[in-house]
């Protein structure tokens, strides 16, 4: 079970965050849990969230006061006690601010530190400070579509497909079945180094893609040879889906946030173009599909349906 402690003010969308997190969770069939504390219930005061993660069923309903990840959304809340309070050796932080690592009051024993400017990327994209849909996410998803309808997708979070911002994806099994069996990984931590604490975040400590183009700009070779391998991999995934299509490509579409980057669109079309014509279509629409969805399923202008989880035999 992955413990996680998120810290925040009031109206920074930290309870809606942990919700859509844990809705997730539980669609992808294993287990979440969310208990949010309030103090001074008013916009800007200080707000707590408890989020579980698990593989199997939760039956602790605490408080936690060991997390293995911090999350917190604003850093004007680092100076109190309780905000940093109970991190485990080698617990991993991920904070909105602009500041330098030693300038965060890190205790003793922090392992992996994520700093995003979750500010400045909601007020560009989205003229208010909601520092939850930038903090979300994180990663890359190829998936075959025919007819409208999904027909073959690789599961990330399982490690499947390209490597992305905090996930590994497909690597070697023989060293993976080595290092689960070396000793010295928990279960737990072998978990979070496939997802969580991998991809560019192993690679360049930072998960902020912005950064990662200036540094790029500034002649950092080695950022660009990791960026480079992550749209190859993501290429390379392009042309196994289309080869589920059976060649019958009309489009290939490239959307999220990560389509706002130049670089990254250009290294994945120069591979793939061939298949069929690339278009790009910057932005996340995840919300807004969602909504869409639950508006023609309530105006009944489509079924509602219902999906059990596949049961393992």
């Amino acid at each position: 079970m992955i413990e996680i402690r998120l810290h925040g003010r009031g109206g920074q969308g930290l309870v809606k965050a942990s919700h859509m997190a844990v809705a997730s969770v539980v669609e992808s069939g294993d287990y979440a849990h969310f208990i949010p504390s309030f103090g001074v219930e008013r916009k800007g005061s200080p707000v707590f969230g408890y989020l579980r993660v698990s593989r199997e069923p939760i039956r602790r309903k605490t408080q936690i006061y060991h997390p293995d990840i911090l999350v917190i959304l604003d850093d004007t809340l680092i100076h109190l006690p309780e905000t940093y309070d109970g991190l485990k050796k080698g617990g991993i932080v991920v904070i909105n601010s602009t500041k330098k690592p030693e300038e965060l009051n890190l205790p003793e024993g922090t392992g992996k530190v994520a700093i995003v400017d979750a500010t400045r990327i909601c007020l560009e994209s989205f003229g208010r400070f909601i520092p939850n849909t930038a903090m979300l996410g994180g990663g890359i998803g190829v998936c075959a579509i025919r007819d409208g309808r999904m027909v073959d997708a690789p599961d990330g979070l399982e490690g499947e497909g390209p490597f992305s911002n905090n996930r590994c994806c497909t690597v070697p099994v023989g060293r993976l079945v080595k290092l689960c069996y070396s000793g010295q990984y928990t279960e737990e931590e072998m978990i979070r180094h496939i997802n969580g604490e991998a991809g560019l975040m192993a690679y360049l400590g930072t998960t902020d893609i912005r950064q990662i183009m200036k540094d790029i700009e500034n002649g950092d070779t080695y950022a660009e040879q990791v960026m480079d391998a992550m749209c190859y991999q993501t290429a390379k995934e392009i042309g196994a889906m289309a080869t589920v299509l059976e060649g019958r490509v009309d489009a290939i579409l490239l959307i999220g946030g990560m389509a706002n980057v130049d670089f990254i669109c250009e290294h994945i079309r120069k591979r793939v173009e061939f298949i069929a014509p690339v278009v790009i279509l910057p932005g996340e629409r995840e919300m807004e599909a969602l909504a869409e969805g639950a508006y023609l399923a309530l105006t009944r202008a489509i079924p509602l349906m219902q999906f059990e989880p596949k049961e393992e035999t």
